[in-house]
């Protein structure tokens, strides 16, 4: 069987991921909306600097060591994603029902009861801004004002450099209705494209640009389809970065819709994004990760998928570092 989903860290009650290295790992998506490559997995990684701070590891010092069914073997010599001190971000946060829904409602509800995703948007921007003061940050989100016709994407705060211009809006967040992925994506680029134009026209050119996108499931109300927002991403150079999140269940994986896992992969791998999936109580430990390595950078490095099994588990290290563990289920 091939792993079709990641959950980042070790399951099971009191696991924590280590702080400072792993985003994500995920199989490569296949040529088809349905599939994922019968061979291999991308590691998104980042290092520590022994100090207490975060930098761009070399590639090829990224290892994955599988155990089950094991082993795993390097790919390719891996990709840089340099950070930067200035940049450009919108976070699409989910704010649909399944958020606050009871049990009974649906499979895997309510998927974050104590809205740790909020508070996890606010540390991604502490960090953020603690290290790199330049970068321009907005907040929309989708569910509630998605109805009627109305855009998919409704802008709460930014794009603004001041962390203090969230507080009203994320205060306010509360759970709506249905999830508008893909509306929202097309939607949000736009905007990215114009704060970016008007930064060149001011003297700052070629800031990056890049979304993302925070979802308990898959998309269940958009009019654009996932071909159209990666079309539109990729025309204006937009990365998207893709976190999925929910309970775990009594196997110790999170709780998440097929097509959820297989969209939000083919959304950040397309594009030159990273993709997790971590429980709604390790939103904010691994956002504190991302923040810090939207400044300082991450590589990713691809593995071959060992075959015979229904889960993949091992370990993903840099060189002789500290590592962290990554588990796939067959989700299909």
């Amino acid at each position: 069987m091939l792993p079709a989903a990641c959950n980042c860290g070790p399951p099971g009650p009191g696991a924590e991921p280590v702080e400072g290295l792993l985003l994500g790992a995920q199989p490569v998506p296949g040529p088809d909306d349905a599939g994922v490559a019968a061979t291999e997995f991308v590691a998104w990684a980042g290092a520590l600097d022994g100090e207490g701070g975060f930098t761009l590891p070399e590639p090829a010092g990224i290892t994955a060591t599988c155990e089950v069914p094991g082993p795993c073997m390097p790919s390719s010599g891996g990709v840089k994603r340099p950070g930067t001190a200035r940049g450009l971000l919108a976070i699409v946060l989910d704010d649909s029902g399944s958020n606050g829904a009871s049990p009974n409602i649906c499979v895997g509800c309510p998927t974050d009861p104590d809205e740790k995703r909020v508070e996890a948007i606010r540390v991604l921007l502490r960090r953020v801004y603690g290290r790199a003061p330049a970068w321009r940050i907005a907040l929309f989100d989708f569910g509630w004002n998605a109805n009627g016709g109305r855009i998919a994407a409704t802008l709460l705060a930014g794009y603004t450099s001041y962390e203090a211009d969230f507080d009203a809006a994320l205060d306010a967040i509360t759970p709506g209705y249905s999830t508008y992925i893909f509306d929202s994506i097309v939607d949000v680029v736009p905007t990215l494209a114009g704060e970016r134009a008007a930064l060149a026209d001011a003297g700052t050119p070629d800031v990056p640009a890049r979304i993302l996108v925070v979802s308990d499931g898959e998309d269940t109300s958009s009019v654009k389809t996932l071909a159209e927002a990666l079309a539109l991403a990729k025309l204006h150079g937009v990365a998207i970065d893709t976190v999925g999140y929910g309970q775990r269940g009594d196997a110790g994986t999170v709780v998440l819709a097929n097509r959820a896992y297989r969209d939000l992969r083919r959304l950040a791998v397309e594009t030159g994004g990273f993709c997790t999936v971590v429980s709604s109580s390790e939103l904010p430990a691994l956002f504190a990760r991302v923040g810090e390595l939207y400044v300082a950078g991450w590589s990713e490095r691809r593995f071959t998928v060992p075959e015979g099994g229904a889960q993949v588990r091992g370990r993903i290290a840099i060189g002789d570092g500290t590592g962290s563990d990554f588990f796939f289920e067959d989700f299909r």
